[in-house]
């Protein structure tokens, strides 16, 4: 059980610098329209430990 925690939380951390890296990279133009926060969704990078 140890192991698969661990394992998460490297994909995790692995995932949070990775996204925002690429945040950095496209530089898209910020829109002016406010965007709520969905707190009842997944995180991307829960999808992401979902998936592998």
């Amino acid at each position: 059980m140890d192991k698969i925690i661990e394992i998460i939380c490297i994909v995790d951390d692995f995932y949070k610098n990775f996204q925002s890296e690429m945040q950095k990279l496209q530089k898209l133009p910020e829109s002016s329209k406010k965007h709520r926060k969905r707190p009842c969704e997944m995180s991307k990078s829960e999808v992401f430990n979902i998936l592998y």
